[in-house]
């Protein structure tokens, strides 16, 4: 939900809202949110539009604790099992990998900037999200196709 002063906020059974706010001072998104995802755990939530970032956000605050700066507008993301990973689709179909906050991986590049999973495979991704083992990536698109790709290889 949105208020007039395009602050975000997170609904709970209880009726109360918390409003989510960017840290950096920036405001929460400029333009439309195509997509969310939560953690696993719960302990993390992103999302991701055609303002060309994906921000990810701690529940215990719902403060934003990173923001990912995409080179297109962003129609899908997903967050692993383990929270250690954010992917996301840009408006091409592109795949993009990067780390939440400090912790390092294998696929990644050093200074934390999106690495290109998957490209141009596909139209526009509609859906994303992690099997629950945390091993494939499966994802919609426009053009009435499900794929799934194995996140430990990159095949």
């Amino acid at each position: 939900m949105s208020n007039a002063n395009d602050d975000l906020f997170c609904a709970s059974r209880g009726g109360c809202a918390v409003s989510l706010s960017d840290d950096s001072g920036g405001c929460s998104h400029s333009d439309a949110i195509r997509a969310i995802s939560f953690s696993a755990d719960g302990a993390l939530f992103a999302s991701a539009g055609d303002d060309k970032l994906v921000k990810i956000w701690k529940t215990d605050s719902w403060r934003c604790i990173q923001t990912i700066t995409s080179e297109k507008r962003v129609s899908a993301v997903a967050i692993s099992k383990d929270g250690l990973y954010v992917t996301f689709a840009d408006k091409f179909g592109v795949i993009w990998l990067v780390t939440v906050g400090e912790h390092g991986g294998g696929q990644v590049s050093s200074d934390n900037k999106p690495v290109s999973l998957y490209g141009h495979y596909c139209s526009i991704i509609t859906s994303m999200k992690f099997s629950p083992d945390g091993r494939f990536i499966a994802t919609a698109d426009r053009d009435f196709k499900i794929r799934v790709w194995d996140f430990c290889t990159s095949k």
